[in-house]
């Protein structure tokens, strides 16, 4: 269900995933670049982060900024991780946990390699439970300190969430499938009664040359706009080639 859910909101609304090129330098396991925490507190994440990616090999990252700019969280996160390559190569095994003040949005990421421990219902769970009630309090280490700690314990295995929204969250995602679904169909009726009456003419003429128009032009993998407050996108750190398949959930506070 996850997975077509995605999938047919690509589709119809045509998110570019791999589209916009985001000029932002990592700074290693967090960039503060919204300044949300202080010297110490970032050490502190920092220390925690690297000791955990020495014993594991999972790459956690730490990401705050001023504004998504007009782009979607989850959009924004997905392809942060693609350019930095966050995660190993062959393991994909990398998260980031995207904060912007601005937008008052948090978000977390999940690489292929971890979306079997870290679904997304768990992330969304992560962001509600330590994340959203911190942040509304100002207190942004705090949120985010116990969120990765949740994060650890997710990719283990160990993280307990609490189920008594799921299966409200099943029936919603259900009924929205439901819609999408309603959408596709009615879109090809219309389209095949139309084509009956164009038959002898030209038809739609050229309206199909460049591919049906719901992909826009986010799937093209070259685009050249661009996003952020760098000069560059690369990442400075060195992460691991790790990539992100669209995994992850996110809220506002």
């Amino acid at each position: 269900m996850r997975y077509a859910l995605r999938l047919l909101c690509l589709l119809l609304l045509g998110i570019p995933v791999y589209g916009q090129k985001i000029n932002l330098k990592s700074a290693g396991p967090v960039t503060d670049v919204a300044n949300l925490f202080s010297n110490n507190e970032r050490e502190i994440l920092r220390q925690k982060l690297n000791a955990y990616e020495d014993s594991t090999s999972n790459q956690f990252v730490v990401v705050t900024i001023p504004s998504l700019e007009g782009m979607d969280a989850n959009q924004y996160a997905t392809e942060l991780g693609h350019q930095w390559g966050v995660g190993t190569k062959n393991k994909d095994n990398g998260v980031i946990i995207l904060i912007s003040k601005g937008d008052r949005k948090a978000y977390i990421a999940i690489g292929r390699g971890l979306e079997a421990n870290i679904t997304d219902f768990t992330a969304k769970q992560i962001v509600r439970q330590y994340m959203v009630p911190a942040f509304r309090q100002g207190q942004y280490f705090q949120g985010t300190n116990t969120a990765v700690d949740a994060l650890i314990s997710a990719a283990s295995g160990a993280y307990k969430s609490d189920a008594s929204s799921s299966g409200d969250d099943d029936f919603s995602g259900l009924i929205f499938f439901l819609f999408i679904l309603i959408l596709i169909i009615l879109f090809f009726v219309v389209v095949s009664k139309a084509s009956r009456r164009n038959r002898g003419g030209d038809g739609f003429g050229g309206g199909y040359g460049g591919g049906p128009i719901i992909f826009g032009s986010g799937w093209d993998s070259s685009s050249s706009s661009s996003s952020g407050w760098g000069s560059s996108g690369s990442s400075d750190f060195g992460f691991g080639g790790g990539d992100f398949g669209g995994g992850g959930a996110g809220d506002s506070w």
